[in-house]
């Protein structure tokens, strides 16, 4: 399937591609460091093994998607419910050494994030998921002549929007003020009547 996102012509700018797929990986590892700045920045923990709930989560939507829309809808639901899920027992396996230094947990979440690579293989398989995702996604679009993945401009769109929703949530929400005032200045938060600890977990 191709779509005709911009009419080409015979002078293309040689840095658009390029330029698209800079963006594509930029928001890629913005998505992925966003779990590891927040769990840092708010609860002063060094959670290493972030990469592995990501990993969980894509691994069991891989295994759910068929093609179909609907499949699709019930493999990102399903996948963000497995990482959550992985999440909560990581957290129960950070308890005793959140108050410590981060040393201890680099080692703990490092050596957690080897196990669950592990497993994973264990449970999936060596070789790479076949993901089956809508046609419409695995067709192309033409952008100023030159053709370019469906599913990466998606996830340019998708993961800018996580950023806005993100941005929003942190500056314009009493919830994102909480947890701000709660890395900056947490005793005075505790002098309005709000936990800082309870903001951490």
């Amino acid at each position: 399937m191709m779509v005709v996102v911009a009419a080409g012509t015979n002078r293309i700018d040689p840095y658009l591609i390029p330029a698209l797929d800079g963006v594509a990986y930029g928001l890629l590892v913005f998505v992925a460091a966003s779990g590891l700045v927040f769990c840092f920045g708010v609860a002063n923990i060094l959670n290493l093994a972030h990469g592995m709930l990501y990993a969980i989560g894509g691994y069991t939507a891989a295994a759910l998607l068929d093609g179909g829309w609907a499949s699709l809808a019930l493999a990102l639901t399903v996948g963000v419910l497995a990482a959550a899920a992985a999440g909560v027992l990581l957290a129960g396996l950070l308890a005793p050494v959140a108050a410590g230094n981060h040393l201890s947990q680099a080692l703990l979440t490092f050596g957690v994030a080897l196990a669950g690579g592990s497993l994973l293989v264990a449970g999936f398989g060596p070789d790479d998921p076949q993901v089956l995702v809508p046609a419409a996604l695995e067709g192309s679009v033409v952008v100023a002549g030159h053709r370019y993945a469906a599913y990466r401009l998606v996830f340019i769109v998708v993961a800018a929007v996580i950023a806005a929703a993100l941005y929003l949530v942190m500056r314009r929400t009493r919830a994102g003020m909480l947890v701000r005032a709660a890395v900056d200045d947490p005793e005075m938060v505790a002098c309005l009547g709000v936990s800082p600890a309870r903001i951490r977990a």
